[in-house]
């Protein structure tokens, strides 16, 4: 959510391609972190994930 909120409040100051470049470099950050691991870890294995907001 937090990347979420900055990239929206980037979009009064940025190109329609530097916003676009900054999603997806979001979109990377955002793969990387243990959380997102444990949402598809929690999906495979069908239970409820446990997110550490990491």
């Amino acid at each position: 959510m937090a990347y979420t909120k900055k990239l929206l409040n980037q979009t009064f100051n940025n190109s329609i391609e530097e916003q676009l470049i900054q999603e997806g470099l979001f979109q990377a950050k955002s793969g990387n972190t243990s959380d997102y691991q444990e949402g598809v870890d929690a999906f495979i294995e069908k239970r409820n994930p446990v997110f550490k907001g990491e």
